[in-house]
């Protein structure tokens, strides 16, 4: 399906389809639809929160738009397993099937199946969405690519295959880091990377900070008033105020104090507010202590000591942080009612990036130094933009370095039994409109670095995309989004066979020309490393633009732009397909049309351009009403841009 803006495409029967089950002979059983009719209604708990309830409704509408039939709602009771149902989540149904749930994680689910009833169940609400997806697959082969293109059989007759499956992502928690994906509901779910907030918000609003996720140690403790102002605790900082002194320069009594205040602050002012209770942030697993966003430190005497002690400034954090969290427990312990399960998240960061261990050459496993150790409530979060080369294989020897600093911290949090978390970047650019090879089989997005991150542990992985997109991003992007959705949740996919799969859904006909085009932009992004033009892992992120044009030629993006005439030629010649999936393809395909004829028109060179035909073709594209003087859609230039590409279009070409 090409889904129009309503997502409401009408069902089409297709032939016949008995659904194999899982295991070997184990047969099929009750007829689950027939030829637009369903004797099945779907039982969720009595108690039914929000995810429980799309979750619902996803099966709902897939289901009707597979069979033509349409799956009620019944109340929620003791059934036998003569009983048509589809149980989801919790029910009493599920209680009285005696059916255990099995080994899940936070977003696992399980699916089960006792004669003609149907069971899908996870841990909480939010993997039981991701087991209504499962069972879409098990029944249809269900996959989204994008917010309005998925996949579904269509069949007219289905019957219950046997099933008892239990699904765990390779990562517990996706997040996703780009604005497209964030879009809606239902764009995140299908995605299986939904916007929960997995991390609660921390600052000391009482005197001038910020409440955020992450960056936030000086919002917890805020230099304008705890190092400038009436607070007088220099001690918590280093000589500039841009970073704490996670020893409070060897001060005891103002340590203390200061582990005191950053308790005082999470407990009392995130912790014990309503607006952060377990109700409203269900899956909320963090809190942070993280470093602001430079490449400062503090090198006291003491932490300067701590330093030699341990190899690294991440020592001290993590002495730190284990005095913070036991103080947090005991405040938990002393009010109940606020008790949950978190953990405190620190950033291996910039100059707190390495960790502080040494290799033991018995257990062939990196320890601790200097007695040092980790609550399990404490953990890592390893961001390591200024290290990952993100255009080489992680196997490749530039980056040896990043891969062992994983490797140390997977040690130390295994043996800890904290969690592991990552943050990468799947576009490492500023301009978003400039294409980066970086999935794919001699990139560093492919299988290698999805298996050894899985086989390292992490927990949560966060890959910053386009997080500020606007509506729409590049076609290849796009790309990046739907193979990050699906590597994250199985890490033993191929890229490239899900790189096919993805064309040949996005742009039908037009797949072959659109692989062409693929395969011309990387080769083009492959030349600012194979020349040196781009020479270091983040160089790719300053003036971006300037270094793209010494590596490609007029000629080049000319026939770019050959090829997505020859793809929308191919979708109009496709008598297949009706007005509004065609429309679909060709938006897909004008994504990348959109910074192709950028690039065209931005160049330094002088190429031949005219002006006016092109800002005749981005408004087209764009969708420009001419009455209102407005565009019916709009594309985010990067992330350090304080314009985007319509407002781009008016100011340089209108």
């Amino acid at each position: 399906y090409w889904n129009t803006k309503d997502n409401q495409p009408s069902w089409k029967g297709a032939a016949d389809m008995a659904v194999t089950s899982v295991g070997e002979g184990l047969g099929v059983k009750q007829t689950l639809a027939d030829n637009g009719a369903t004797t099945y209604a779907i039982v969720l708990p009595d108690s039914a929160d929000d995810n429980l309830t799309f979750a619902k409704e996803e099966l709902m509408f897939f289901f009707k738009q597979a069979t033509g039939a349409t799956l009620k709602e019944a109340a929620d009771g003791v059934y036998d397993e003569n009983s048509t149902y589809i149980s989801i989540g919790n029910t009493k149904a599920f209680a009285a099937s005696g059916l255990a749930l099995g080994e899940v994680n936070a977003q696992g689910y399980c699916i089960n199946t006792q004669k003609n009833m149907i069971y899908i169940n996870a841990s909480n609400s939010l993997g039981c969405v991701y087991g209504v997806y499962g069972l879409l697959n098990e029944l249809f082969d269900y996959e989204q690519f994008s917010a309005d293109c998925y996949t579904l059989n269509g069949a007219s007759r289905v019957e219950v295959p046997v099933l008892e499956i239990t699904e765990n992502p390779d990562f517990e928690m996706r997040v996703p880091v780009s604005g497209t994906v964030k879009a809606t509901e239902a764009d995140a779910m299908r995605m299986r990377m939904a916007d929960e907030a997995y991390i609660l918000k921390v600052g000391d609003y009482t005197h001038g900070g910020g409440m955020r996720e992450y960056h936030n140690a000086l919002e917890i403790l805020p230099p304008s008033y705890w190092k400038n102002g009436a607070g007088n605790k220099p001690n918590w900082f280093n000589d500039a105020g841009t970073q704490l002194c996670y020893t409070a320069h060897g001060n005891v009594n103002d340590y203390n104090a200061m582990v005191a205040q950053i308790v005082d602050v999470i407990a009392g002012l995130t912790l014990n507010s309503g607006s952060f209770s377990t109700n409203n942030f269900p899956h909320a697993k963090y809190i942070t202590l993280t470093i602001p966003d430079n490449e400062d430190y503090c090198n006291c005497n003491t932490c300067t000591t701590a330093y030699n002690t341990y190899g690294s400034h991440s020592g001290a954090v993590i002495k730190l942080c284990n005095d913070v969290r036991e103080g947090i427990e005991t405040w938990m312990n002393n009010n109940p009612a606020h008790k949950r399960d978190l953990t405190l998240l620190f950033f291996a960061y910039n100059q707190y990036f390495d960790a502080p261990v040494s290799y033991n050459e018995t257990s062939k496993k990196y320890e601790f130094k200097g007695g040092l150790t980790m609550r399990s409530d404490v953990g890592v979060w390893l961001a390591g933009s200024s290290y990952a080369h993100y255009y080489y294989n992680i196997n490749d020897s530039v980056n040896d370095e990043f891969r062992v600093a994983v490797q140390k911290w997977a040690d130390v949090t295994k043996a800890s039994g904290s969690p592991l978390c990552l943050w990468t970047y799947s576009l490492n650019n500023a301009d978003y409109m400039i294409h980066a090879d970086m999935y794919g089989e001699n990139t560093f997005y492919n299988e290698d670095a999805y298996q050894f991150f899985a086989d390292m542990g992490v927990e949560m992985y966060y890959n910053q995309g386009p997080w500020n997109a606007k509506e729409t991003v590049t076609a290849f992007n796009r790309l990046n989004i739907y193979l990050d959705s699906q590597m994250m949740w199985d890490s033993t996919q191929s890229v490239a066979d899900l790189t096919d799969k993805y064309f040949n859904a996005m742009y039908g006909a037009g797949a072959s020309y659109m692989k062409q085009l693929y395969a011309a932009e990387n080769a083009a992004s492959r030349k600012l490393f194979d020349v040196n033009i781009v020479g270091v892992p983040n160089e790719f992120n300053k003036n971006t633009i300037d270094k793209f044009f010494g590596a490609v030629t007029e000629r080049e993006v000319n026939s770019w732009l050959e090829y997505i005439n020859k793809a929308k030629a191919a979708v109009n010649a496709d008598s297949s397909l009706n007005d509004e999936q065609r429309k679909v393809l060709i938006a897909h395909i004008d994504e990348e049309w959109i910074a192709v004829k950028y690039w065209q028109v931005i160049n330094p060179y002088n190429w031949s351009v005219n002006e006016d035909e092109a800002l005749a073709e981005f408004r087209k594209v764009l969708g420009y009403d001419e009455s209102t003087k407005t565009y019916a859609k709009d594309v985010t230039l990067g992330e350090r841009y304080t314009y985007t590409l319509t407002g781009w279009i008016e100011n340089n070409l209108a």
